[in-house]
């Protein structure tokens, strides 16, 4: 399936943001890797704004997308939301990339971009919160999940691949352990 020039920017603005970082980015620059002209950029996103709305929208709907087919695929009914996040936590790490590099673009330019963001945590955590687990359990288990990849985004002590999945593996652990 050929994409559409506007994912490729949003790629293209997603790749500019992790290699070269957020406070770089210009809408010449993601021309420039997008291979399109200027013009072509702001026939779909006529100012920097509105392409990192952009970004974190879509960022927003992927983890949304994945979290909710964890969910599906998940017949235990106890813990189900909290699985759900651990599993994107582990398995969807080329996707946090593009969460990474939006949340970052996002908070250097103008935080209020990221209320998207912010109230999908806010409904995955009140989902969390009666996914039929001890409420503290869950919520401690998420921020275990939210550590990890905060590690990963600032690449600070990112866990090695073996013990990040033996540490998601216990946390899955905790949700079948930590039923009321």
């Amino acid at each position: 399936m050929r994409q559409s020039k506007r994912q490729i920017i949003l790629e293209a603005a997603t790749k500019f943001v992790l290699s070269q970082g957020a406070a770089q980015l210009t809408l010449d620059a993601v021309a420039k890797e997008a291979e399109i002209s200027k013009g072509g950029l702001f026939y779909h996103f006529a100012t920097k704004e509105i392409l990192i709305k952009a970004m974190v929208v879509q960022a927003r709907e992927h983890m949304t997308d994945s979290i909710q087919k964890f969910y599906d695929q998940d017949n235990e009914p106890k813990g189900r939301w909290t699985r759900a996040y651990l599993r994107w936590a582990q398995e969807d790490l080329e996707r946090n990339k593009e969460l990474y590099s939006a949340l970052l673009i996002a908070m250097v330019t103008n935080p209020g971009l990221l209320n998207p963001v912010e109230l999908f945590f806010q409904q995955l955590y009140e989902k969390v919160e009666v996914d039929q687990l001890d409420p503290v359990l869950a919520n401690v288990i998420c921020l275990a999940a939210d550590g990890l990849w905060y590690a990963d985004m600032f690449n600070f002590n990112p866990l090695r691949e073996e013990m990040r999945t033996k540490v998601i593996g216990r946390l899955i652990e905790l949700t079948k352990e930590g039923t009321r």
